[in-house]
């Protein structure tokens, strides 16, 4: 297997020069025709980085681990998987890491997640309320690890260190309730989380601007 200091004496120059470049290190002070040998005379021979050797170095690696709760439901494993596609899709490698049968402690989930040492964790939807998510985000962000929390049940406070996506589900369950009072249907019911999901105020919203007095809501339990 080619080292960088295969890659070094193909190129001329130091050891040092080839790791900055490949690394993409701001302090890698080398002419653009000299990056360009350096990154050519690594795709020649083929060179591929060892990630777990560089993790160890450095306390964390390149990979980006995506951890699921997929024992939740049918629709989350189909999100994980999809995300893990479009996560592998990026060339890094790309670590799983199934949540449902951790103990459910946010220091459970940090030991698990920071043992691979990945640069990034996605952390797919989950059950967990913003104290619990929290806690594991700011645990991650202080390991360095950027964190994408995706479709959490509630929102987040803008100051936790993350990125966020969410889905809008008030849209969602107003769109979906329209569209079932344009096909004629007056009784519509609502089983959701109520307020703490967004849908309620999607399907109060929908009845209300048709004129719809009737509310059948059967909610679930928050906690589950």
């Amino acid at each position: 297997m080619p080292t960088l200091r295969d890659i070094a004496q193909e190129v001329g120059v130091a050891v040092s020069t080839v790791s900055r470049v490949l690394n993409s290190s701001p302090d890698a002070r080398v002419t653009a025709e000299v990056r360009e040998r350096i990154i050519a005379a690594a795709h020649a021979l083929g060179y591929s980085p060892n990630y777990y050797a560089r993790g160890l170095v450095l306390g964390r690696g390149p990979q980006i681990a995506v951890c699921t709760w997929t024992a939740m439901t049918h629709i989350a494993a189909h999100r994980a998987r999809t995300i893990l596609g479009a996560a592998a899709g990026t060339g890094r490698p790309v670590v799983a890491v199934n949540g449902a049968p951790l103990p459910g402690t946010p220091a459970d989930l940090l030991r698990v997640v920071t043992s691979h040492l990945p640069a990034a964790c996605v952390l797919v939807s989950g059950a967990w309320r913003p104290p619990q998510m929290t806690e594991v985000v700011t645990g991650l962000h202080g390991h360095g690890v950027h964190c994408l929390v995706v479709d959490s049940s509630w929102p987040l406070d803008p100051q936790v260190p993350c990125d966020t996506v969410r889905a809008d589900r008030t849209q969602g369950a107003a769109l979906a309730v329209s569209h079932l009072i344009e096909r004629g249907h007056r009784h519509i019911a609502l089983v959701s989380l109520l307020r703490i999901t967004g849908r309620f105020e999607g399907y109060e919203k929908a009845l209300s601007e048709h004129g719809i007095g009737e509310r059948y809501v059967a909610p679930l339990d928050p906690e589950i």
